[in-house]
């Protein structure tokens, strides 16, 4: 997983450098820590489910989705989980983990390039 820097533009956190880890998730098992066992992002629904719902956000078909555990203070779908639309970064920090849509993770988080 690569770094990112919060870029606090409100200075809301008073100068303190706040840098994570993420990944952006392109779909089930695509998560650098989840080893293929839906350990960090499992499936909105069964692959075998027929429903053909489209998401209100990303307009993708919810079978395509994952989910995760709600993190303090996070917006759950009702029953303590987040639904992941693809193209969402998963971001780490202090081993926690949650979903952040790619429109906000590019506006408010920068990549921290290696030096080589």
């Amino acid at each position: 997983m690569d770094k990112y820097i919060f870029i606090d533009e409100e200075n809301f956190f008073k100068g303190m450098k706040i840098i994570v880890s993420a990944a952006q998730w392109t779909g089930l098992n695509s998560h650098p820590h989840d080893k293929k066992r839906n350990r960090i992002v499992s499936p909105y629904l069964r692959r075998s489910d027929p429903s053909q719902e489209i998401c209100r956000e990303c307009k993708n078909k919810l079978v395509d989705h994952g989910k995760m555990k709600k993190t303090k203070g996070e917006d759950s779908m009702g029953d303590g989980r987040v639904k992941v639309c693809p193209g969402d970064w998963i971001i780490n920090f202090n081993d926690d983990y949650w979903a952040c849509p790619q429109y906000l993770f590019i506006k408010i988080y920068r990549k921290i390039e290696e030096n080589g």
